[in-house]
């Protein structure tokens, strides 16, 4: 039953009486009913083991489980530093770095210690955002994801966002014309103006004119 891991210590189950634990126990006998210890296999989906073998299914997604968890990305980082982004200023670098080592990528910044924008680009051309060798295409994978592609991966459609447009929170209006219609705010300013403009001409035209025909009498 002993199996080694990679990762972390591979929890135990009895297929008898469903007793698990840590560590399978000494001679990989459960200790309530007797019978052989098994280990726990990983689901990728739960993220975590279940009391089933490895090649059974998942109880909750119906997938095959997996023998032990996958090696953390940290554990696959080797060769030397590539920079895979540049940025303007340290804040700009930020929100990628997060997101790299979120996703479980080490990083390195370099040049974020200088006084001001400027700086950045005389002296150091910017703010270099660098990963392993090793995990170099996946931390541009990760970097090139635009916000469309991660709607997509989480279901969210366009027509999400009408329902916020026609509460007011967003820019286009509730005449349910789709989204090729243009938003309202957008048209209403430069007519308002427009409206203005032939307001203000035709006051002063017409206050010309009465001015004339006072002076002439």
């Amino acid at each position: 039953m002993s199996r080694t891991s990679t990762s972390r210590p591979i929890p135990w189950f009895c297929p008898s009486c469903l007793k698990t634990g840590a560590e399978a126990p000494k001679d990989d006998l459960c200790a309530h009913c007797g019978d052989r210890m098994v280990a726990q296999g990983y689901c990728p989906v739960c993220e975590d083991f279940q009391p089933r073998e490895a090649g059974a299914l998942c109880p909750k997604h119906d997938l095959p489980l997996e023998e032990d968890a996958p090696a953390p990305a940290w554990s696959r980082a080797t060769g030397p530093w590539v920079m895979v982004a540049r940025f303007t200023d340290a804040l700009a670098c930020q929100a990628p770095r997060i997101r790299l080592e979120a996703e479980g990528i080490p990083t390195v910044v370099d040049g974020e210690r200088m006084g001001s924008k400027s700086m950045y680009h005389v002296a150091t051309g910017g703010v270099k955002l660098s990963v392993p060798a090793s995990l170099e295409s996946e931390a541009r994978v990760i970097l090139s994801q635009t916000w469309s592609q991660d709607a997509a991966d989480l279901g969210i459609e366009d027509d999400d966002w009408d329902d916020l447009d026609e509460d007011g929170l967003g820019a286009g209006g509730s005449g349910g014309s789709g989204g090729d219609a243009p938003p309202v705010a957008f048209l209403f300013s430069p007519l308002l103006v427009l409206g203005l403009v032939i307001l203000g001409v035709v006051l002063v035209v017409g206050l010309s004119a009465i001015l004339g025909l006072l002076a002439g009498e």
